[in-house]
């Protein structure tokens, strides 16, 4: 399956995963990194930044880049999750994440500019439930980032610092 988004940017899946891109009409394609082996069907992009794939058994593909990192697909995880207390915060907030087995994870605090403000936890961690409560003080008020970003899922959380 083959999506254009536009005269010159396009994307293609098929069997095993394979994940193809091509920024010149189609004339040279690129093979993109996958996190799946199972044949993908289909392949749909609203724009050149943000698409998605489906495929063989159940498997749902969400590609995005956000100007910090480089490109990649994402699986659906089914346990993995990211939540932050309070939304409105002034000194202290709670960032609680899980994952549905053990994996090498990233926690980091961006500002509402893309920079990297903290490296929270970076590695191994075991399946289940984790926390931190991560002190804001010295930084100024404003909106910042929590992402979670393991091998087959990635989330961002907003957070408002109302110092």
């Amino acid at each position: 399956m083959v999506d254009f988004v536009d005269s010159l940017n396009g994307w293609a899946v098929g069997d095993n995963g394979i994940i193809l891109r091509t920024r010149d009409g189609g004339n040279n394609w690129t093979v993109k990194s996958s996190p799946v082996n199972d044949n993908l069907n289909k392949v749909c992009f609203i724009d050149t930044l943000n698409g998605w794939a489906v495929g063989d058994n159940g498997k749902i593909l969400h590609y995005t880049t956000m100007g910090m990192e480089e490109d990649r697909f994402f699986a659906n995880a089914q346990n993995d999750r990211l939540e932050v207390e309070p939304n409105l915060c002034s000194s202290v907030v709670k960032i609680k994440y899980s994952v549905d087995r053990e994996k090498d994870i990233s926690l980091t605090i961006y500002d509402v500019t893309g920079r990297l403000i903290e490296v929270l936890v970076a590695g191994k961690i075991d399946t289940g439930s984790h926390q931190i409560e991560w002190a804001i003080a010295g930084l100024p008020r404003g909106i910042y980032f929590a992402k979670l970003v393991t091998p087959d899922y990635k989330t961002t959380k907003k957070l408002i610092l109302t110092l």
